[in-house]
């Protein structure tokens, strides 16, 4: 099943995808966390309703992959949509 990056931290080491399988209600959000070189990574994954996944990721601004992010003047900050990312999970 093919992935979609919809958010990364500031430096590209943490990262959050999502699937959505053709046909169903459901997307499936997956967190790929980096929590230093002396821990293991954090794998965390959701099913969430497609639908509202696509309410939150259509609020401006839109999610930007990691190319994007890093070239700077979008004018994003820290925790944008994070409330509503949030309770969507």
């Amino acid at each position: 099943m093919p992935t979609e990056q919809i958010a990364v931290n500031k430096y590209g080491y943490t990262q959050v995808f999502v699937s959505r399988p053709p046909g169903k209600p459901y997307a499936v959000v997956f967190l790929n966390g980096f929590n230093g070189d002396r821990h293991p990574r954090l794998i965390e994954s959701w099913k969430v309703n497609a639908e509202q996944l696509s309410e939150v990721t259509n609020l401006d601004p839109r999610p930007l992959v990691y190319e994007f992010w890093v070239k700077g003047g979008h004018g994003i900050k820290r925790e944008t949509l994070a409330d509503e990312f949030q309770a969507l999970l």
